[in-house]
């Protein structure tokens, strides 16, 4: 499984992970249950359920666990105390400011993967100015989630689709948006979506 990991064989690791959920001796161990939930998070954004209890005599995993699901959520101050708890664990691996020192493991990708969140965030500079109304009210419409183009169209114009030239209407806008901001909006199953992780967390600049 790590070896498929470090050379980012996703399918590989799948298939591993589904092995292991065959075998019931260890599908109910910690172990697996921690594998499962990082994995499914780094693919998939899957939220991480925990249960202090659940991983009380194994601080290690709690806390690792811990810091990625405040780091999704992008509470960061909240994150830092289970990473002093790592820190006390190992200081070594686990320096200031979420600095990981350890081999690839399903750890240290998810927390990158936050981390590189992060300064995106802190890059996103969107002036108001130049954004017209409706520009503003579909960022705020997309920063919800990911959404159907009709549901899109409606919050936006209060009118149902009814030809193609108003799903083109829509297209046009979500293009100006792109090229205003630099924001990668992507189209998925008839949905649109912000390409980045949390985007309730946008924030407008005023100029």
């Amino acid at each position: 499984f790590i070896f498929n990991l470090k050379v980012e064989n996703w399918g590989a690791c799948e298939k591993v992970m589904q092995e292991l959920k065959q075998h019931r001796h260890y599908r109910l161990t910690e172990s697996f249950n921690y594998m499962q939930a990082l994995f499914d998070h780094f693919q998939n954004d899957r939220p991480i359920y925990l249960y202090d209890e659940k991983f009380l005599k194994f601080p290690l995993l709690n806390n690792q666990l811990k810091v990625i699901q405040l780091l999704s959520s992008a509470e960061y101050d909240k994150a830092s105390i289970y990473w002093s708890n790592l820190q006390e664990i190992n200081p070594e691996v686990y320096q200031t400011h979420f600095s990981y020192h350890g081999d690839v493991c399903l750890f240290s990708l998810c927390l990158d993967k936050h981390l590189q969140a992060k300064k995106t965030f802190k890059n996103i500079q969107i002036e108001f100015s130049r954004l017209s109304a409706l520009e503003k009210k579909l960022m705020d419409i997309l920063r919800i989630g990911p959404l159907t183009k009709e549901e899109i169209y409606f919050r936006l114009w209060n009118e149902r689709i009814n030809e193609k030239a108003d799903l083109k209407k829509l297209t046009m806008i979500v293009s100006r948006l792109k090229r205003k901001t630099g924001i990668e909006i992507v189209s998925e199953k008839g949905c649109y979506k912000l390409k980045i992780n949390n985007p309730q967390n946008v924030k407008f600049k005023a100029s």
